[in-house]
């Protein structure tokens, strides 16, 4: 989680707003780009880093006995749906934001919230009641128990696998569609 989510905030979206910041977004506004293929366009590398995380994170769960190997299949599945989902988030908060520093700020603050409400951080026995039933609908929720059970092959509660592939999906969807939609090349950007 921490992995995935430092990668998509800190290391894609806050970045982006400092493109921004320092006007070469703007450049890059002047040319025939789609502002979708632009944002896509920062994702192989990233993902490419995320494999190589996950390979070392699932080789270190191999030795200690934490990963069977027949459920890499549904890990990688999971990780990548996560993945997708936590950059169209990301996208989605900085679309606008003018100052990497704020950008940065904002997202860091919102990964140790997010660790510590999908219960990835503590057990969530440990939050209030209200706590828990707001956690419970964080899609960051959903990807730590879908990470669980696909490293564990036990369900974590919550939702049953497939559905959380398909809560991340939509999230990915929905939210990519309005961080397109916001999107600004520059603070000078009325559409």
């Amino acid at each position: 989680m921490v992995a995935l989510l430092s990668l998509a905030f800190l290391g894609t979206a806050a970045p982006l707003v400092g493109l921004r910041q320092r006007g070469t977004l703007r450049l890059l506004g002047t040319m025939p780009i789609d502002r979708t293929l632009f944002l896509v366009s920062q994702w192989p590398i990233r993902v490419g880093i995320a494999g190589f995380q996950l390979a070392v994170i699932a080789a270190a769960a191999w030795v200690w006995g934490l990963l069977d190997f027949s459920q890499l299949p549904q890990l990688l599945l999971t990780t990548f749906l996560g993945l997708l989902a936590l950059f169209a988030l990301g996208y989605l908060v900085v679309a606008r934001i003018k100052s990497q520093e704020l950008a940065t700020a904002i997202l860091a603050l919102l990964l140790p919230v997010a660790l510590l409400l999908s219960g990835a951080m503590m057990p969530k026995e440990f939050l209030p009641d209200a706590l828990v039933r707001f956690a419970d609908f964080m899609p960051t929720t959903v990807l730590a128990q879908g990470l669980g059970e696909s490293m564990t092959g036990q369900s974590q509660g919550g939702l049953s696998l497939p559905m959380a592939w398909l809560v991340l999906t939509g999230m990915a969807v929905f939210c990519g569609y309005l961080a397109s939609r916001l999107f600004t090349w520059d603070q000078g950007d009325n559409r």
